[in-house]
């Protein structure tokens, strides 16, 4: 049984979120509250959403962003060769933001629950004492840094 304080608390950050250019877009179902920011395409066929996620089965989880690889469309054979490319230069961007190698090292987790839709291969989780403009701003280093290594928007 999940705490239901602590899943109101995630639930009024998480609707803090701006919708920008109307962005992010909300698509939330069942039990994850999911925003958008948009899909993204490589020309490795490497299909992936950027979003930022809540859970209320899991609410300890708290909040967390980061990219969501679809299975169905991608690659599956050179995904974990392409993430580590990806990861890698996604990674570097935050840290120049966060000013901080070792923060992006310790805020940039690896996912191996990989389920009948895809993957995480990394998420950040929002700590508490950042505001949720924060996971908004990192939103859009990782998407500015798939654009940059060849990703499309689709």
């Amino acid at each position: 049984m999940c705490n239901p304080k602590l899943v109101k608390r995630y639930e009024k950050r998480f609707d803090l979120i701006p919708i920008i250019n109307g962005y992010p877009k909300d698509c939330s179902k069942d039990n994850f509250h999911r925003k958008c920011y948009g899909k993204f395409k490589n020309n490795n066929e490497l299909l992936c959403e950027v979003l930022i996620e809540f859970d209320t089965n899991q609410p300890a989880y708290g909040i967390y962003y980061g990219c969501f690889v679809d299975i169905k469309y991608s690659n599956f054979n050179q995904l974990e060769m392409i993430w580590e490319q990806t990861a890698l230069s996604i990674k570097r961007d935050l840290a120049l933001y966060w000013r901080s190698a070792q923060k992006a090292s310790n805020k940039m987790l690896e996912d191996d629950d990989l389920d009948k839709r895809g993957f995480w291969p990394f998420w950040i989780r929002l700590e508490d004492d950042e505001d949720i403009f924060e996971a908004v701003k990192n939103v859009h280093i990782i998407i500015n840094s798939l654009l940059t290594q060849g990703f499309i928007s689709i």
